[in-house]
């Protein structure tokens, strides 16, 4: 299978409170570069990153990481026009991952995992403990509703729609659920980082 993803790094971190979440420094790299350890890691065809706010910084990160990038002029809108932009710019897939970009500690395992529970009219994504987690790796049965999407719900209208689809893929990966809206946030993952380093 062709396979793809997607990471989203256009939000404006407004939890943040200030910076951007994804360019702060989290044991010696950034948030976003970290993320992107485990994406590229992973058996994908195509890596694209959608930027937004901080662009130029965001596209320097994420090229050299060996990712191509994509710009959501509109990021304000929400995380579903980012997945929209980011989707519409793949060549030919089978699967797509759908990764937020503030995820440092998600292991490339995980991101293993859960493609192998995806198909082309299935949709995949990690649990822990119980938390639905990322990436959520969509078939490309769904490209045409993937390409619509707008908003700040992102795909969550999508996987409820498609509920009957969705295979949960148990893992112990807290990286999957642990993200980095908060200074709190990246303060608790900073913590966790020894246990976590890949």
């Amino acid at each position: 299978m062709k396979t793809a993803a997607v990471v989203l790094a256009a939000g404006a971190s407004e939890r943040m409170g200030g910076p951007n979440k994804l360019l702060m420094d989290l044991g010696g790299r950034s948030v976003l570069a970290r993320t992107l350890n485990a994406v590229i890691s992973g058996p994908f065809d195509e890596v694209v990153v959608v930027t937004g706010r901080d662009a130029d910084m965001v596209k320097t990160i994420a090229l050299a990481a060996g990712a191509r990038t994509v710009h959501n002029a509109a990021f304000s809108g929400g995380m579903g026009g980012s997945i929209a932009a980011g989707v519409g710019v793949l060549h030919a897939w089978n699967v797509v991952a759908i990764v937020p970009g503030d995820l440092p500690l998600l292991r490339t395992a995980t991101i293993e995992a859960v493609l192998e529970a995806a198909g082309p009219d299935r949709i995949a994504r990690p649990v822990v403990e119980g938390q639905p987690g990322h990436p959520v790796v969509f078939g490309n049965r769904f490209g045409p509703e993937l390409l619509v999407l707008r908003g700040d719900d992102g795909a969550r209208p999508l996987l409820r729609r498609h509920a009957a689809r969705v295979t949960l893929v148990g893992c112990d990966d807290l990286g999957a659920v642990s993200d980095a809206d908060t200074l709190a946030e990246l303060h608790a993952l900073q913590r966790c980082l020894s246990s976590y380093e890949r």
